[in-house]
């Protein structure tokens, strides 16, 4: 039809895999991020959200069924850029109940991983690490064994992915938050980090006093 677009929420990875030959489906990432250029201009997929979700766990099928390991997720990844979309903004969740400094560290060091391969294929890349949270209405909600340390009727902002209302076994509700800013300066530049500590759709500005 001529236009340009964007894929702006999680794929379902694990649709990208073709399991019968294990690799990619190079065919139908082809179909879905390729791209022509008409007259000057971009026609096809120009940038994808890429859900990488629980990058501490070499098999997080059990965390998302959407998701494969990190391999194979890296292999899916590299097959999308090669198509040459030029933006590629990708997450990470932290805070389940098990993750401790080690689960963080490894996220850190992959989330990088994630960017020095995107820029090798000269696209843009974002990290966008959320909070593990449990929210009303969904599956977790009723299966999640949480400590809830802050009920939602009284604290219901803490019911969203820049913040969380319980811990882990290893932080606190303010010892998780710390934990991943600490991240956050490990990943993204300081541009990018302001904006996020002061604006965006899930955090608040300081009242002014």
């Amino acid at each position: 039809m001529g236009f340009a677009y964007e894929f702006s929420q999680g794929m379902v990875i694990k649709d990208l895999w073709d399991k019968q030959n294990n690799k990619p489906d190079e065919e139908l990432i082809s179909e879905l991020f390729g791209h022509e250029i008409h007259n000057g201009q971009w026609v096809g997929c120009y940038a994808e959200y890429f859900p990488f979700e629980f990058l501490q766990y070499e098999d997080p099928r059990g965390a998302a069924q959407k998701l494969m390991s990190y391999d194979k997720e890296l292999k899916v990844m590299e097959t999308i850029l090669e198509q040459g979309i030029r933006w590629l903004t990708y997450s990470c969740i932290l805070g389940r109940p098990e993750d401790g400094p080690k689960e963080f560290q490894l996220a850190t060091q992959r989330l990088n991983e994630v960017t020095a391969i995107i820029e090798s294929y000269g696209a843009m890349g974002l990290p966008t690490p959320f909070m593990y949270s449990v929210f009303p209405g969904a599956k977790l909600w009723k299966t999640q064994p949480v400590k809830l340390n802050y009920e939602i009727n009284e604290y219901p902002e803490l019911y969203q992915l820049n913040a969380t209302p319980h811990g882990t076994t290893f932080f606190t509700p303010g010892e998780l938050m710390e934990a991943k800013k600490e991240l956050e300066k490990n990943v993204l530049t300081p541009n990018q980090c302001k904006r996020l500590w002061s604006e965006g759709r899930y955090t608040w500005k300081k009242p002014v006093v």
